[in-house]
């Protein structure tokens, strides 16, 4: 019979990854954790409230942790092997006009909310949206100072909104800091990729992850690994097109080093084969990918 995971609650919540947060719990490597969230930011959140300058936006994205994972150092690589994904009984649709108003051309800020039951969030009259369950905000702590859970991102991670982040996928962190003190929150039950709104639907629930720490795995940002493809993180504080040159460095310095594929032969593969699209709005985010079974096909190893 497997272990039963640890569990991490949510209060008392933090938000932002730093060293200065004392770990909830020290776990081995290998070990499983359910990390528990909660929806207290949208349960009576309201437009006016959004409108009025009243809301702290910094505090929306409350996150369960950190956790220190036993042996990890700096120098090392955290794979983050997300397991499931569990949502709660209602889905929160925030929309800040101030964010998006130009582009939809909606004044005014609003929160809707639905029942999630049967794997779908209910949108009544038998409309429905179905359950697209991920991770919105996952990271360890930075050398110095402290990354919010709201927004920039950073290369230990962050409130990435990446659609890959669900259950099946491993993500990997650069580890900065003993024991990494990773936290996560921002679960979604759905979200369309880039978070064009500014928001998923929003929701309470658990993750249950299982932690490996890799030895002397330098890595210069995060990467997500999924069955079918591998992707790698470019984040900037603002400027997009940096964040795409970040993922596609770390996309192509991994076939050249980590799969020794040759320049001009990787230029190809590159040419041919690496997607790029966006991660979430915090800052600006970018994730270049590789498909396993097209890399299999011009022989490498994905």
């Amino acid at each position: 019979m497997s272990k039963k995971p640890v569990v991490v609650g949510p209060d008392p919540p933090v938000f932002s990854f730093s060293r200065a947060h004392a770990a909830r719990v020290e776990i081995n490597s290998r070990d499983r954790v359910r990390f528990e969230t909660f929806d207290v930011s949208y349960r009576n959140l309201t437009g006016e409230a959004l409108d009025s300058g009243r809301v702290s936006f910094q505090r929306l994205n409350a996150l369960a942790g950190s956790v220190a994972i036993a042996g990890a150092e700096p120098g090392d690589a955290l794979a983050v092997q997300i397991e499931r994904i569990d949502v709660g009984e209602t889905a929160y649709s925030p929309y800040v006009a101030h964010w998006r108003s130009r582009l939809f051309g909606v004044r005014d800020s609003s929160v809707a909310s639905y029942p999630i039951r049967e794997g779908v969030v209910d949108l009544g009259g038998g409309k429905l949206v179905r359950l697209r369950p991920m991770i919105g905000c996952a990271g360890v702590a930075p050398t110095e100072g402290e990354l919010s859970a709201l927004s920039p991102t950073g290369p230990t991670g962050g409130n990435m909104d990446l659609v890959e982040l669900s259950p099946g996928a491993t993500l990997w962190l650069p580890v900065e800091v003993p024991g990494a003190l990773f936290a996560l929150g921002d679960l979604h039950a759905a979200m369309g990729r880039g978070e064009p709104t500014g928001a998923g639907l929003e929701c309470a629930g658990s993750a249950t992850v299982r932690f490996e720490v890799a030895k002397g795995l330098s890595i210069s940002g995060p990467r997500v690994e999924t069955s079918t493809q591998i992707s790698f993180v470019g984040t900037d504080p603002r400027n997009t097109d940096r964040a795409i040159a970040v993922a596609i460095r770390a996309a192509w310095l991994w076939l050249t080093t980590d799969r020794n594929v040759a320049v001009r032969e990787a230029l190809t593969l590159c040419s041919a084969l690496l997607d790029v699209n966006l991660g979430g709005p915090a800052g600006a985010n970018a994730v270049a990918s590789f498909d396993r079974v097209r890399l299999s096909e011009a022989g490498v190893n994905g």
